[in-house]
């Protein structure tokens, strides 16, 4: 008897979660800081189910910052005018360096990895 009902909480719970976009974003919005909460807001607004699944699982698997820039690139690539350029999401923390420079640590060795 618990199990039904614990069963169909879960399937009411997950009706609501799909129907309502409104329940979506409020379980969503808590994963990123203040200051991107209108942009994903609006980005959740936009999308279905689907797409908001994705989010949810991105979010659950990045760090808010990270996961916060994401949605500031998504929402500019959405809500562009018509005809300008997209934008290109670049990480914020440039001060490490390129592996596949020459100053890297992959190319520190100039010497084969074979013996001929």
């Amino acid at each position: 008897m618990l199990v039904a009902i614990v069963g169909g909480l879960a399937l009411l719970y997950r009706l609501i979660v799909i129907c309502v976009a409104g329940v979506r974003n409020s379980l969503i919005s808590y994963r990123v800081l203040e200051d991107d909460r209108e942009a994903l807001q609006e980005i959740v607004d936009k999308c279905d189910y689907a797409d908001w699944f994705i989010l949810r699982r991105l979010a659950a698997n990045i760090n808010r910052i990270r996961f916060g820039e994401l949605c500031q690139s998504i929402h500019a690539t959405l809500f562009m005018p018509r005809g300008a350029k997209s934008p290109v999401l670049t990480a914020s923390n440039s001060s490490s360096p390129d592996p596949y420079s020459k100053e890297g640590k992959f190319y520190e060795q100039e010497e084969p990895l074979l013996n001929a």
